[in-house]
C-alpha cells in the first residue's frame, strides 16, 4: 500500500518596489522633429553631388619628359611550337621589366601600363605584334625604344633564348 503525504504550501509574497522617479517619462517622435534633420541630410547629399560634378576630372597626365631613354619590354614570342611554354611569354618580359626598372639610366614602361595599353588595343592575347602595333604601343606608352624577344626550338635538353 501506498501512502500519500501532503506538504503544506504557502504563497510567497513579492514586495512592490517604488519607482525611482515620481513621474512617468514619455518620449514621442513627431514628423516635425524628423523632418528638419532629414532635410539637412538631403541638402548635404545634393550639395556633394553638385560639387562632385562641377570639379573637373583630371585625365592621366603623360609621363614627364626625361633625358633618360625609355623602353617598353613586349611579351616574348614563343617559337618552340610547344604551347606548354607560353607561360614564358609574359614571365620573361616581367622579369626584364623588374630588373631594368632598377636602373637609374633608363625608364622602363611598367607591366601594368603595358597591360593597359595591350587591352586598349585589343592585342593582349596576340602571339605576335605587327610593326604598326609596336609603334602604337610605343606612342601610347611614351617610350623611345621597344624590346621584343623570342625563344626558339629546343636544342639538346635546354631552350635557348634569342
Amino acid at each position: 500500500m501506498y501512502r500519500v503525504i501532503s506538504i503544506p504550501t504557502t504563497e510567497r509574497e513579492i514586495p512592490i518596489r517604488k519607482p525611482i522617479t515620481s513621474r512617468e517619462i514619455t518620449v514621442t517622435f513627431g514628423m516635425k522633429k524628423l523632418l528638419i534633420p532629414a532635410l539637412v541630410v538631403a541638402a548635404l547629399v545634393i550639395a556633394a553631388v553638385v560639387v562632385w560634378q562641377i570639379i573637373p576630372k583630371e585625365k592621366a597626365a603623360p609621363l614627364p619628359p626625361s633625358d633618360k631613354p625609355s623602353l617598353v619590354v613586349m611579351y616574348f614570342r614563343n617559337n618552340t611550337g610547344d604551347k606548354n611554354l607560353d607561360i614564358w611569354r609574359s614571365a620573361l618580359s616581367d622579369s626584364l621589366i623588374t630588373d631594368l626598372s632598377q636602373s637609374r639610366y633608363i625608364r622602363v614602361l611598367s607591366r601594368d601600363k603595358l597591360l593597359s595599353i595591350l587591352k586598349q588595343m585589343n592585342i593582349l592575347e596576340a602571339e605576335d605584334y605587327s610593326l604598326e602595333d609596336l609603334k602604337k604601343v610605343a606612342e601610347r606608352g611614351g617610350v623611345n625604344y621597344i624590346l621584343q624577344g623570342t625563344y626558339n626550338a629546343k636544342m639538346g635538353t635546354g631552350y635557348f633564348l634569342i
